[in-house]
């Protein structure tokens, strides 16, 4: 490919991508460039300090992070954080406080478009600009698959919408994912060994930006694989793939040690969140135990028949999905998802990828040359790993499926390709089918503008910040915390907030003024050798046995055992401890203690609204101390 067709390319990349970014409002203004994803810009300012965790200070800690092993850490994965990191530290160097991140954004974005470009826009053999223009006038499918793959309606609406830390991921995963696809189809066309360690790397970390983008870094390591197999490589070559991409899983189960204390732990089981969540992350999720068909239809109505947007406060409503289970499930949908015209899509990727097996297992083995069968494998395989694990996920989100954006934009790519491929194979063609093919390509650009125009948020976009207002979000007061040998109930009416106890936030949260508890209590405690509660039944409650004993505590992600009950008068004192008494659970640490619902979880049951029949009076964790005295609750010493 000659310097001029490659620079064609790139200047065309850049024009995708500013229109992209400007016309969706990522960047509205001059001095506007800057998102609201504030957990990203404490993680890049952490790298500058040469640690993983934002802070040692649980005073520090925000919405949805996590405290474990003496630190604040976010949820949201370090790959974006990575990605930005090289750009902060030169805009350091020449003075500047920050880099904008939009800008940031904008450049994997860029690179992104280049590789669609490169891979799918220009066909095999061509070298020169003319070549490359007589081909997109004879065949304009192959430009049309990459422009469509670029301007994926779903990635558009990310952009106009709220993009926060919840969903910037999402839009990052979205281009780093086609990116790989793309790569895959290059790969496929010029198989070099380069190539393929290069592109096996990228696959394992691809996990670092979200922990779903694993199944487009396994999808991409199979057809990368099947392009060697089809090429004729040893097996000593292509194994060493497989083991570069191990090893970017290992690197991500590692940083997950390090940060939440278990390979396979992202942190949401951690992370300070909604009631709701606290109950269905760590102790009873009643979807996850959902059957196989009222699972299988939910998700095909997340995926092509949400009947309507709805409000945080409306998550557990009944009449969201076209065929939503009756099970207690968090659902939250604020984005136009997919509908039966991706579902054909992906039925033609299907089909592809099955007729190229089929061919296969007659031993017709050919190179894998079609663009089509590459994606179609890709889309095939991605969208099956992506469905087994949301298929009896504790919670939903119109975020969360569009994670099939990818696999969805492969079977789109798929089916233009075959469909160009079918111009190519017809010759010579009557000029009425002619015609009829050429119209078909104007059907798809047809379909790609009321996509556009279905695609719809609920909520406003996020404002674009100045570099000051960046800068001001992401301060944090880091004055020291004390937290006490215990907590008692008056600690609960004596302050002005519910859940900031010892000056932490969110922690208490669930205890409610005057000793109730929620479905989920949270607290903060110091080098705890056991969580001791001291119980009544609440006022007007009589709690069964049963009850009783649903109560369970955790330490972190460890669950603790019923180490012993004593009853003094109308109160309980129930002990929990590790299972080995040898355990020791050093510095701050999170305890969340689970009560059932005076209602039950079942149908329609709201975990943050509901009260358990509970009344908790203290909550002691290490042998009392002198300053246990300070107690002036009622009904105890």
């Amino acid at each position: 490919m000659s310097w001029k067709l490659r620079l064609c390319l790139l200047l065309l990349a850049i024009d995708t991508t500013a229109i992209t970014v400007l016309d969706s409002g990522l960047i509205r203004d001059w001095g506007q460039w800057y998102g609201t994803s504030v957990p990203y810009r404490r993680q890049t300012d952490a790298f500058f300090d040469g640690r993983l965790a934002l802070s040692e200070n649980p005073g520090t800690i925000d919405f949805d992070m996590v405290w474990t092993n003496g630190s604040v850490q976010q949820v949201w994965g370090l790959g974006v954080p990575l990605w930005r990191f090289p750009f902060e530290v030169v805009a350091r160097a020449f003075g500047q406080a920050a880099f904008p991140d939009r800008i940031a954004l904008a450049l994997a974005i860029m690179i992104s478009a280049y590789w669609i470009l490169k891979a799918v826009a220009v066909p095999p053999g061509i070298a020169q600009i003319s070549a490359w223009g007589d081909s997109v006038f004879k065949k304009p499918g192959a430009i049309i698959a990459a422009l469509v793959v670029t301007f994926f309606p779903q990635a558009l609406m990310l952009c106009r919408g709220p993009m926060n830390v919840y969903e910037e991921p999402v839009l990052y995963s979205y281009y780093l994912s086609v990116g790989l696809l793309a790569a895959a189809i290059y790969f496929n066309r010029r198989p070099t060994f380069l190539a393929y360690l290069v592109i096996s790397l990228i696959a394992g970390a691809a996990g670092f930006v979200r922990p779903t983008s694993l199944a487009y870094g396994g999808a991409t390591m199979l057809t990368i694989g099947l392009c060697g197999l089809s090429a004729r490589w040893s097996w000593r070559h292509l194994l060493i793939g497989p083991i570069l991409f191990a090893l970017g899983g290992a690197l991500l189960g590692f940083t997950n040690w390090v940060r939440f204390g278990a390979f396979g732990e992202f942190g949401h089981r951690l992370n300070l969140t909604g009631m709701d969540m606290l109950l269905f992350s760590r102790f009873h999720a009643p979807y996850v135990n959902e059957p196989l068909w009222p699972a299988l239809k939910e998700l095909f109505s997340a995926l092509f028949a949400v009947d309507r947007f709805n409000e945080l406060g409306e998550a557990y409503a009944g009449d969201i999905l076209r065929w939503q289970s009756p099970t207690t499930r968090w659902r939250h949908f604020y984005e136009s998802t997919f509908d039966f015209s991706h579902l054909a899509m992906l039925a033609g990727g299907i089909a592809i990828a099955a007729a190229s097996f089929r061919k296969a297992m007659a031993r017709h083995v050919e190179k894998l040359q079609s663009p089509a069968v590459v994606a179609a494998i890709w889309s095939t395989v991605s969208f099956a790993v992506l469905s087994m694990f949301y298929l009896n996920f504790h919670c939903i989100s119109s975020r969360y499926i569009l994670d099939y954006s990818p696999a969805f934009a492969a079977a789109s790519l798929a089916c233009i390709s075959r469909h160009d491929e079918l111009v190519a194979f017809a010759q010579p063609i009557s000029r009425h089918s002619r015609i009829l093919l050429k119209f078909s390509l104007v059907a798809w650009l047809g379909w790609w503008g009321m996509e556009l125009d279905r695609c719809k948020n609920y909520y406003p976009a996020s404002p674009v910040w100045t570099q000051e207002v960046a800068l001001q979000a992401g301060e944090r007061n880091n004055a020291e915390v004390v937290i006490p040998s215990s907590y008692i109930v008056c600690d609960i009416k004596d302050r002005e907030f519910q859940d900031d106890l010892a000056g932490i936030p969110f922690n208490g949260l669930g205890w409610t003024e005057g000793g109730r508890t929620k479905s989920v209590v949270m607290l903060f405690v110091q080098d705890p050798s056991f969580i001791e509660l001291q119980i009544a039944a609440a006022p007007g409650m009589s709690p069964s046995q049963t009850q009783w004993n649903s109560i369970q505590a955790k330490i972190g992600i460890t669950f603790l055992n019923r180490q012993s009950v004593v009853q003094q008068g109308a109160n309980r004192v129930i002990r929990f401890a590790a299972e080995d008494d040898r355990q020791a659970f050093a510095g701050t640490q999170v305890a969340f203690v689970s009560f059932p619902l005076t209602d039950g979880i079942g149908e329609g049951a709201i975990p943050d609204e509901g009260l358990s029949p509970f009344f908790l009076e203290r909550v002691t964790w290490r042998k009392r101390q002198a300053d246990l005295n300070r107690w002036t609750g009622s009904g105890v010493e």
